[in-house]
């Protein structure tokens, strides 16, 4: 299990966007950062893609448990000849608070 933490600017503006940008700090346990979630497992399996501007994501479903959160679906992104793949994905990443995400797992594929 490799993990990985989320410390890239536009991943950070991206999350804070997300977060609604307020000033009360946000509890990792208490809180639900759905939403923020789905997006920093998206962007998690786009560095993994040959296309990554060619995602698209279907079934999304999302899970908490305390600040880790486990986001499954299917993505559709083209190979390196332009082909068209649907990849399942489970992806488990963990909230550290102030908009700082660590990726505890992904299974991208088979």
């Amino acid at each position: 299990m490799r993990r990985t933490t989320a410390g890239v600017a536009a991943t950070l503006v991206t999350a804070a966007a997300l977060a609604g940008c307020s000033a009360d700090p946000v509890d990792p346990v208490a809180d639900d950062q759905s939403t923020s979630a789905e997006v920093m497992c998206e962007e998690f399996i786009e560095r993994r893609l040959k296309a990554p501007k060619t995602a698209e994501y279907s079934g999304t479903q999302t899970a908490k448990n305390g600040a880790e959160y486990t986001v499954s679906g299917a993505v559709d992104s083209e190979n390196a000849l332009g082909v068209a793949l649907r990849s399942e994905y489970t992806c488990v990443v963990r909230s550290d608070g102030d908009d700082k995400w660590t990726l505890v797992d992904l299974k991208l594929g088979d």
